[in-house]
C-alpha cells in the first residue's frame, strides 16, 4: 500500500513511525514532511488541489491528514470526490473542532456533559465595553476563540487584568478570524486531591458509528513547571493515566463518545476518522473541555510507542467506509512519556535556524524516539524551525516514571542557540508525582 501523510510536525512524524511498522505499507510520501521523514513532497498542507494531483499521479492508496486546517477546508470531501481513499472527517463533521460554538450545540442536543457557555460575536472596537461587562462576572471563567487557533486561543481569567489581556489579544487579531466569535465558559474544577484532572482520549470512529478508544493520555499545556505561564500547543504528555479506571473509560464511551457520534449521524453529518476529546474530571464526572478531529500533539507520541495493533490497517478500513466493530486495540504494558523541547520565547516570538546538537543521545536507548515538530535542514545541518521543536519520547516497561527519567537524560544532552537569547526550553515536571487513584 502506498501512503501519503499530510503535515510536517510531531503528530505526523508519529504517524509516519507507526506506518513504517505496518506490514501493509510499501511506500510512504510526506507533504511536506520533516527531515526525519523520507520521500518529502514540496506541497503545502492547504494546497488541496496539489495534494489531490499528487495522490492521483502516484496511485496513493491511503492519505492520512495530520493538521486540522485542511480538514476544516474540506480536504476529505475533495479527495473522495476524486475517488481517493483518505482518513479523516468531512468538512461538515470537522466543525466539532473548527467551531467551538457548533460543537457546544451538538453536545447540547446529545446531552453530552460539558461546561456551560455563552457565545457572542463582537467587533474589535467594542473591546472597552466588553472588558467592562466581563469584569462584572464572577471569577474564574474561560474565554475561547471559536475557530482554529493552533491550541492557543484559550485564556483563563482569574482577575480583571486577565480579561484585559485576553480581549486585547482577540482585538489585535492575534488569533485572526478565529477570534471573531468568542465563547465565555464556566471554569471547570477537578477534585482537590487530583492535581491534573484534565485528560485526552482519542477514539477511532467509523462511518457506521462504531468507535474504539485509545488509552488515556495526560497533556501539559502551560509553558512552565507547575502549570505556570501561557497555554501552548502542549509541552509534554504521558500515557496511560493510572487513576483512570476501566469503569471510567466505559462511562466516557457511554456518556461522551457514543452520544456525540450518534448526534452527528442524526444531523446527517456522520463522523469518521479520529475524534479527540479533551476531558475534565469533576465531582460530577467527566465533562468535555473541547473536541478535536485529529490526533493531538504531543499525546500521540507516547501512545504510538505503546500501541501494538497496526493502526494503519484500522485507518484504511475507516477511510474505505468499513466497520471496525470487531477490532480490538492491543497495548504494551508499562508507560511512555513525551517531553517537548521548545524555543525560548514560545508561544510568542522566538528565533529560528539555530543548529541542533546532541540528537544522537537518544540512539543509545532502545525504546526512545525523538519526534521532530519544528525542525528543518540548512547547509546539511538540522536547525530549529518552529516554537515546539522536538518531542523526546520514551517507552519503559516499568512505567511512566522510569520513562520520564530516561527522557530527561536525553533532553539534557540536546542543545541549540547561543545560550543567552536562544536555547531549549522544557518543563521538568512531566510525569512527576502522578496519582495512582482518585
Amino acid at each position: 500500500m502506498r501512503m501519503l501523510i499530510v503535515g510536517n510536525g510531531g503528530r505526523e512524524h508519529a504517524v509516519y513511525n507507526m506506518a513504517k511498522k505496518s506490514p501493509l505499507v510499501t511506500e510512504i510520501f510526506c507533504a511536506p514532511g520533516n527531515p526525519a521523514m523520507k520521500n518529502r513532497v514540496d506541497i503545502k498542507v492547504t494546497d488541496i488541489q496539489g495534494l489531490i494531483n499528487f495522490a492521483i499521479k502516484e496511485l496513493i492508496d491511503l492519505t492520512i491528514v495530520g493538521p486540522e486546517a485542511p480538514l476544516a477546508m474540506g480536504i476529505v470531501d475533495q479527495f473522495r470526490a476524486h475517488g481517493l481513499s483518505i482518513f479523516g472527517p468531512v468538512q461538515a463533521a470537522a466543525k466539532l473542532e473548527s467551531s467551538k460554538s457548533d460543537a457546544k450545540k451538538i453536545m447540547a442536543e446529545g446531552n453530552v456533559p460539558t461546561a456551560k457557555a455563552e457565545v457572542f460575536e463582537w467587533s474589535r472596537h467594542q473591546s472597552p465595553t466588553i472588558i467592562e461587562a466581563l469584569n462584572q462576572r464572577s471569577y474564574p471563567f474561560v474565554l475561547k476563540a471559536d475557530g482554529l487557533a493552533a491550541g492557543k486561543g484559550v485564556r483563563i481569567c482569574r482577575q480583571p487584568s486577565d480579561v484585559t489581556i485576553a480581549i486585547n489579544e482577540f482585538s489585535t487579531n492575534k488569533f485572526g478570524a478565529a477570534g471573531d466569535v468568542i465563547l465565555l465558559e464556566d471554569f471547570l474544577v477537578g477534585p482537590p486531591n487530583l492535581p491534573r484532572p484534565e485528560i485526552s482520549i482519542f477514539a477511532l470512529v467509523d462511518i457506521h458509528g462504531n468507535f474504539k478508544m485509545m488509552l488515556p493520555a495526560q497533556d501539559y499545556k502551560p509553558i512552565n513547571d507547575g502549570d505556570q505561564g501561557q497555554n501552548t500547543g502542549g509541552m509534554g504528555s504521558y500515557a496511560p493515566v493510572p487513576w483512570v479506571t476501566k469503569k471510567m473509560m466505559t462511562e466516557i464511551g457511554k456518556n461522551i463518545f457514543e452520544p456525540v457520534i450518534k448526534e452527528m449521524i442524526d444531523q446527517s453529518t456522520p463522523f469518521s476518522g479520529l475524534l479527540y476529546a479533551g476531558l475534565m474530571y469533576t465531582t460530577e464526572g467527566f465533562k468535555v473541555v473541547e473536541f478535536n478531529v485529529r490526533f493531538g500533539d504531543p499525546e500521540i507520541q507516547p501512545l504510538s510507542m505503546l500501541l501494538k495493533t497496526d493502526i494503519i490497517h484500522i485507518m484504511k478500513i475507516i477511510a474505505d467506509g468499513g466497520s471496525i466493530a470487531d477490532i480490538e486495540l492491543e497495548w504494551k504494558s508499562g508507560g511512555a512519556v513525551c517531553i517537548v523541547m521548545a524555543a525560548n520565547g514560545y508561544p510568542d516570538s522566538y528565533s529560528k535556524r539555530d543548529e541542533i546538537t546532541g540528537l544522537n543521545t537518544a540512539g543509545v536507548f532502545v525504546n526512545a524516539k525523538v519526534f521532530f515538530a519544528g525542525v528543518e535542514t540548512e547547509h546539511n545541518k538540522l536547525v530549529t524551525a518552529g516554537g515546539r521543536v522536538l518531542g523526546i519520547t520514551v517507552y519503559h516497561p516499568d512505567g511512566i516514571e522510569s520513562a520520564a527519567s530516561t527522557g530527561y537524560i536525553i533532553a539534557g544532552k540536546i542543545k541549540w542557540g547561543d545560550g543567552e537569547t536562544s536555547y531549549p526550553v522544557y518543563r521538568h515536571d512531566i510525569a512527576k508525582d502522578v496519582p495512582l487513584t482518585v
